[in-house]
């Protein structure tokens, strides 16, 4: 166990020695989906959560070996997602027990995150990465309360030199609703990015 950890300190070690760093704002935004949703007892089965538009502002620190294929990135990001909540339910007892009933709305939330991916130089420009990122939501609206997640991130990205472009898709795990409407519902994320070194 000595060993290992001597082992780990050294290639962390040289991979700072050796590495070019860099460092820049990155901006996202994006649209999404949900999955395993549970709707709660009383509400029609055509009710439907779905995300909508969500944005993030962050900070991206790139560690990057100078004669290696591949480079860490670590974003600090903050940004909102948008739920689009839609329920049809019934009326009880007037005017008719029968006659369904159509509620929509938007909630708001926001979170915080800390994303680590490994990334591969597939061509000069080109690159693909996978990480994981643990984010704290704040869901806003019928139940405020804060929820935990760590997605796994996927994404996709181009060096124009002056900036970089990337996609990136993040599949949650953890419920990230509960209230009257629905018992449970998984997010999954897409988002485009712009990332611009200083």
């Amino acid at each position: 166990m000595k060993q290992f950890f001597i082992l780990v300190f050294l290639f962390i070690s040289s991979l700072i020695v050796h590495a070019q760093n860099q460092n820049g704002l990155i901006l996202s935004g994006g649209n999404g989906t949900s999955r395993d949703v549970k709707i709660n007892p009383g509400y029609l089965d055509n009710s439907k959560l779905a995300g909508k538009f969500n944005a993030a502002i962050g900070y991206r620190f790139r560690i990057q070996s100078k004669n290696k294929s591949f480079f860490y990135d670590i974003d600090a990001n903050v940004g909102m997602i948008n739920f689009h909540y839609g329920q049809k339910y019934y009326l009880n007892p007037y005017p008719d027990p029968n006659a369904p009933r159509q509620f929509e709305t938007t909630v708001r939330n926001f979170y915080a995150s800390l994303a680590g991916s490994f990334n591969y130089k597939i061509f000069k420009s080109f690159h693909a990465g996978i990480g994981i990122e643990p984010s704290l939501y704040y869901l806003d609206g019928t139940s405020a309360e804060y929820k935990y997640d760590i997605p796994l991130t996927a994404k996709i990205g181009y060096n124009l030199k002056f900036a970089e472009i990337g996609l990136a898709y993040k599949l949650g795990f953890t419920d990230q609703v509960n209230d009257r409407y629905f018992s449970s519902g998984k997010m999954n994320l897409w988002q485009l990015s712009l990332f611009i070194p200083f």
